[in-house]
C-alpha cells in the first residue's frame, strides 16, 4: 500500500492545476476515470428525456394503465372545474 501510496504522490507532484477538473485531463494517461464518457445534460435536456420516456412508457403499457392515467387527468379537470367559483347572472 505505501508504493502505491508513493507511486500516486510522484506523479502528482509532476502536475498542476487550477481545478481538479484541469488535473483530472493532466492525469488521464495515468488512470482510467469513471466520468470519461460521461454526458452532461442542461436542464432542459433532462426535462425533455425525462418527458420523451415518459411517453415512450405510457405509449407502450397496457391499456388498462392508459385509461387509469386518463381517468386520473380526467378527475383533475374535473376537480379545477368544480373549484372555479361560479358568478351569479343578474
Amino acid at each position: 500500500m505505501e508504493a502505491i501510496t508513493q507511486i500516486i504522490n510522484e506523479i502528482l507532484s509532476e502536475y498542476q492545476a487550477e481545478t481538479w477538473e484541469e488535473l483530472a485531463v493532466l492525469l488521464r494517461p495515468y488512470f482510467r476515470w469513471e466520468y470519461e464518457n460521461a454526458t452532461y445534460l442542461t436542464e432542459q435536456e433532462l426535462f425533455e428525456m425525462i418527458r420523451k420516456e415518459k411517453k415512450r412508457i405510457v405509449n407502450s403499457a397496457p391499456i388498462d394503465y392508459k385509461m387509469a392515467i386518463e381517468l386520473s387527468q380526467l378527475n383533475k379537470r374535473e376537480k379545477m372545474k368544480s373549484s372555479t367559483p361560479k358568478r351569479e347572472c343578474c
